[in-house]
């Protein structure tokens, strides 16, 4: 008889519908960490956290620690997400919500 183990996750609400796009293309940025939900702008062939006097590239899909060296993870390109899940920096939703719309990413509220 064998013994399946049990898979326990914790559901996030980030990405809403199914029809997404995602890339590891660019890395993040040396210096540093990250986590899922992060509005970020691409500077130089890099990822770093973008303040609300930038424009946003992406939002990440995973948690990143570039703290040692630049490092890979992915990144939404195209697709709908929670507003109410995103984490906009210094930011807030309102902020951000247009600018994320002109690189494809629609954010809604519940």
């Amino acid at each position: 008889m064998a013994v399946l183990g049990t898979t326990t996750y914790t559901v996030d609400n980030l990405i809403v519908g199914d029809d997404i796009v995602t890339d590891n293309i660019y890395p993040v940025a040396s210096g540093n960490t990250v986590t899922r939900g992060q509005v970020m702008k691409l500077t130089a062939g890099k990822l770093s956290p973008c303040l609300t006097t930038e424009a946003p590239s992406t939002i990440m899909l995973d948690n990143v620690d570039a703290s040692a060296g630049d490092a890979y993870g992915s990144y939404l390109v195209d697709g709908m997400v929670l507003e109410s899940e995103v984490n906009y920096n210094t930011g807030s939703a309102l902020e951000f919500r247009e600018a994320l719309r002109g690189v494809q990413i629609i954010t809604r509220s519940k």
